[in-house]
């Protein structure tokens, strides 16, 4: 059964979301305290965490650093309420899985904590190798078991390569690849099935190295058969700054951002702070202040508005291709609830 830890220092809420969440399969183990809950998060292991912001002893962003360097691959989701946008996006940058706005609907809570579990049993979820599959790859001709034994082997390491270094693993693979083909979803590279048989079987040293020992040569030679291996990454065009890219699955690259998309959220916290420093000054006088008519103004305010999540991928260069600084500004209809603005700007 999974173990969800919550801490929040509000009595009804751990009450309610015990008997909510109970019901759908869960083991709840609940804390008051920051320190209460580190301390929960090392004794009971959590397949998932909720987390409040505001505790009586730690910042909630405290709590998420000491669980994140307990644990990486834990799944933080941060409650925060709608006055504390600015700290939802600083808990996900500092690695949180997600966050929740209180009140919370109930059916929406349980639907983000389980993408939340799921998401924390594949990050731990350890490589296994099907020797069978391993054997396959091999020519029949070269199928004894010494072979075998020496293709499991090789396997494993690139297995342990790619797990510890992700980048590594184009770089290990392209003296294999024949093809490779984009897909509006995917990408679908084909190895050739006997240079990873020579990759894994000839000459000593490390897989690596015996792939270095043939990047420089030519590859194209005649091979006993012609069977290719399929791997398939799955990736989505996106825009990343002015250009269009493909982004693979789980990989954060440090793309370009939209320079309109980020000026205007410049200028629309700018506008705010106006309205901060001076309660009392109108929409028009504010808006000449920022060299803007007050109906541009207006418009500009409500992306202050934006979750979280939003601004970061905008900061990031990782909004969807569709969203222009053009579309943002042309869209009066801007709906206020976060859910329905991803729906809106096609980040759902």
């Amino acid at each position: 059964m999974p173990t969800l830890l919550v801490v929040d220092d509000e009595r009804n809420v751990l009450y309610a979301l015990e008997k909510g969440l109970r019901c759908d399969g869960l083991r709840i183990v609940t804390a008051q305290t920051g320190k209460a809950g580190i301390e929960a998060a090392s004794r009971e292991q959590p397949d998932a965490v909720l987390l409040d912001v505001r505790l009586p002893d730690l910042s909630g962003l405290d709590v998420l650093k000491e669980l994140r360097a307990a644990d990486p691959k834990l799944p933080v989701i941060v409650m925060t309420t709608h006055g504390t946008a600015e700290t939802a996006i600083e808990a996900m940058q500092r690695g949180a899985f997600d966050y929740l706005l209180k009140p919370w609907n109930l059916d929406e809570l349980t639907g983000l904590v389980h993408k939340a579990l799921e998401a924390g049993r594949l990050a731990h979820v350890r490589t296994v190798i099907d020797p069978d599959a391993v054997a396959d790859c091999l020519p029949r001709r070269r199928r004894s078991a010494p072979n075998v034994k020496r293709a499991l082997s090789a396997a494993a390491e690139i297995v342990r390569v790619i797990a510890e270094d992700a980048g590594k693993t184009f770089e290990l693979l392209r003296p294999l690849i024949v093809a490779a083909r984009v897909h509006p979803d995917r990408i679908d590279i084909e190895l050739a099935a006997d240079r990873v048989t020579d990759a894994m079987l000839d000459g000593g040293g490390s897989i690596g190295d015996r792939l270095d020992t043939r990047r420089d040569t030519d590859l194209a030679v005649a091979a006993d058969d012609d069977r290719r291996i399929l791997l398939t990454i799955g990736a989505q065009l996106q825009r990343a700054g002015m250009e269009m890219r493909f982004l693979v699955d789980g990989v954060e690259i440090g793309a370009p951002p939209d320079a309109g998309l980020v000026r205007l959220l410049t200028r629309a916290h700018s506008l705010a702070r106006r309205f901060a420093t001076n309660p009392g000054v109108t929409l028009e006088e504010a808006g000449a202040a920022e060299e803007m008519g007050a109906p541009y103004a207006a418009r500009l305010m409500r992306l202050n508005f934006l979750a979280p999540d939003v601004v970061i991928a905008i900061l990031n260069g990782r909004h969807p291709a569709t969203l222009t600084a053009t579309k943002l500004m042309a869209d009066t209809r801007l709906p206020l609830a976060w859910t329905k603005q991803r729906q809106a700007l096609g980040f759902a």
